[in-house]
């Protein structure tokens, strides 16, 4: 036999041997990385003939001077009985169980999330708990400018009070100030803005003027209607229940909470209407 066919033996044997090592969920590259990804799951005879195969097929390509043709009944052999021996392993079923884990998993947590979601759903048609409903209208609309806000509040406030502690001379204070309003201008410089003209943006860079970006990012981050309609639900249906509990105001706190009530259900009905689940769902009727 010449050296060349036997080398081109040993490399399809070798392949055959990877291919049966990732049927058992074997990783990586050649013979010597598959074999210990799963040397644990392998009799230890096993391996040590796996990693011998190995080394032989690596000495028969990369030297040239290797003789191939001595070794290659050796090789043969040990080969068969390999391929034999892996054979007759089962492949584990460890990562199918957990996939089914997983999506049993997936699916609770769905349920979950739907359950809770229907809760709140329920919220405006229960009377006395749709006040809950009407603070979270209101949180919802106020949410995307509460950063801006904080920042806002805490530059103006800082800024005030330390130039009033540097009239006083009180030097601690002053510098408490300082501190608070240095941290609110580098949290306002790295703020990520898309909104507005360049020359309105670049004011956020400008000490003392930075306010000013501040309280247009908060008016203009404010969802105004959902906010505005919180506002009012949760002050008429908070105003009906102290009236309701007082002498000669029944009538009023009962009318309150009635038009609050109706008016939370069909505000929660035409925001339903416009939601894009409930037009995906159109569509795909």
């Amino acid at each position: 036999m010449e050296r060349r066919i036997a080398i081109g033996e040993i490399i399809e044997i070798s392949k055959q041997l990877e291919k049966e090592l990732k049927r058992l969920k074997a990783e990586g590259k050649g013979l010597h990385e598959l074999t210990n990804s799963i040397a644990e799951k392998l009799p230890e005879t096993l391996v040590k003939r796996l990693h011998m195969l190995a080394s032989m097929r690596n000495k028969a390509i990369h030297e040239a001077e290797h003789d191939v043709l001595a070794e290659f009944k050796t090789y043969k052999t040990t080969s068969d009985e390999v391929l034999t021996a892996l054979s007759r392993i089962k492949c584990p079923r460890r990562k199918r169980t957990t996939a089914n884990s997983q999506t049993v998993k997936s699916k609770s947590s769905k349920n979950s999330k739907a359950q809770s979601s229907n809760i709140l759903f329920y919220l405006p048609f229960i009377p006395g708990l749709n006040l809950i409903y009407f603070i979270f209208m209101l949180v919802l609309g106020v949410m995307p400018a509460a950063f801006y806000f904080i920042l806002l509040v805490a530059s103006l406030a800082s800024l005030i009070v330390g130039i009033h502690s540097l009239i006083e001379k009180k030097r601690q204070l002053a510098v408490t100030c300082g501190v608070i309003y240095l941290a609110g201008y580098i949290a306002g410089m790295f703020v990520p803005t898309s909104n507005g003209p360049k020359h309105i943006r670049m004011i956020r860079f400008a000490p003392v003027f930075n306010t000013a970006f501040f309280l247009r990012q908060s008016l203009f981050k404010v969802d105004w209607k959902l906010t505005a309609c919180g506002i009012l639900l949760t002050l008429a249906t908070c105003t009906g229940f102290f009236a309701l509990f007082q002498k000669g105001w029944q009538q009023t706190g009962a009318v309150l909470l009635g038009v609050s009530y109706f008016a939370g259900i069909i505000h929660f009905i035409f925001v339903s209407k416009k939601s894009p689940a409930s037009n995906t769902g159109r569509k795909k009727a």
